[in-house]
């Protein structure tokens, strides 16, 4: 589960879901994050989601396993995929299973060692048992809403590696030889299947505790609040993928002015549009709205900065010699006293290229137009 993503800080979440008070929409990272443990300690914020069957629905033709492909706009910024894509396709429904196509969402929060990957879809729950007791997991249930699969010398030795039982074909933790600590939880409903994972036993074991339970309470404000930010402007259109990374990870601050206060959460959201055309939005999540509601022209005016990634070119002749528009810079309140600096990037011609390189320029710690 190796991934530099997973070494970030700042919040790049793609998400699209029902602001309170909205149209009731489906929100299916909403529900995922209402049952993540706050940070604390070595768990970060961290989170990277892809909603495959949203993709697979918007855009039949894409291949989601072609990493070079127009598919690859959506799912970059997925550490779970990553680990998934090196996995061997072949053999991970004898490994653990399932098969790629039973996914339907992939989510993974935090980061090494405290993290975990969430599995959402249609599973075969006998035979994702059989497939691990065969690879010697030792099976219990310590709750009756999940199994529970664990390394055979014990659950805290889930992060254990030895190539003595290497497994390719294993996604969770194979390429290091691990038994990584495992929950299945078989749902009536079709699609809502969990199937999570992770090195670090006592998230797991904390996880799977809130899904387990009929009500849960103490999320973290700043995820359930940038959900709501970039549901905000969604409109028709459906959640594509997400991602969460430190707020030093943008780079420097190039302008070196003082115009944009330190925020919560930095959110990028990819959309499902027209085959060919893409739609992003940025969003910068304030607790104190009050603190963001001027500052929308002067983040504009900073596109006028230089891009290290683009060799001295400013920010806005980078997007625009790939095709890229960035417009409506604009402030949207939220609950609470809550607010956003909202940024909206749409593509022709190129399916959601402006997310993608939104995140080729996090990778590259060039957003310093996004920096506080």
């Amino acid at each position: 589960m190796l991934n530099a993503l997973r070494w970030f800080c700042l919040v790049l979440v793609l998400v699209v879901v029902s602001p309170v008070g909205a149209q009731e929409t489906p929100a299916p990272l909403l529900d995922l994050v209402v049952r993540l443990p706050a940070p604390s300690g070595e768990l970060s914020r961290d989170l990277s989601y892809v909603d495959m069957a949203t993709i697979r629905a918007a855009h039949p033709n894409l291949d989601l396993l072609d990493p070079k492909g127009p598919a690859a706009a959506y799912v970059a910024g997925s550490s779970a995929l990553a680990d998934l894509f090196q996995a061997d396709m072949n053999g991970m429904q004898q490994a653990i299973g399932i098969r790629f196509a039973d996914i339907d969402r992939v989510l993974t929060y935090g980061t090494p060692p405290g993290f975990i990957t969430i599995l959402q879809g249609t599973f075969d729950g006998g035979a994702v048992r059989a497939a691990l007791d065969a690879l010697g997991f030792v099976t219990d249930s310590p709750d009756p809403a999940y199994t529970r699969f664990c390394n055979p010398e014990g659950c805290d030795h889930a992060a254990d590696v030895s190539f003595k039982t290497r497994n390719l074909a294993n996604p969770f933790g194979g390429q290091l030889g691990r038994y990584e600590a495992i929950a299945l939880f078989d749902r009536p409903e079709p699609g809502m299947d969990i199937l999570m994972s992770s090195p670090a036993y006592r998230l797991l074991e904390a996880t799977a505790a809130r899904f387990a339970a009929a009500e849960v309470s103490d999320s973290d404000p700043s995820l359930l609040q940038t959900v709501s930010a970039l549901q905000s402007v969604a409109g028709d259109q459906a959640l594509a993928a997400a991602l969460i990374v430190p707020t030093n990870a943008v780079g420097e601050n190039t302008v070196r002015d003082t115009a944009l206060p330190p925020y919560e959460a930095l959110a990028i959201g990819a959309y499902t549009a027209a085959e060919g055309t893409g739609h992003a939005e940025v969003a910068l999540i304030y607790a104190d709205g009050a603190q963001v509601e001027a500052v929308p022209p002067a983040v504009a005016a900073r596109l006028d900065q230089p891009s290290a990634f683009a060799r001295g070119k400013t920010y806005k002749a980078l997007f625009e010699e790939r095709g890229v528009t960035v417009s409506d810079f604009r402030y949207q309140p939220l609950e609470d006293g809550w607010g956003a600096l909202m940024v909206t990037l749409t593509t022709e011609g190129r399916v959601n290229f402006g997310y993608a390189l939104l995140i080729r320029l996090l990778m590259a710690r060039d957003l310093g137009w996004l920096a506080p």
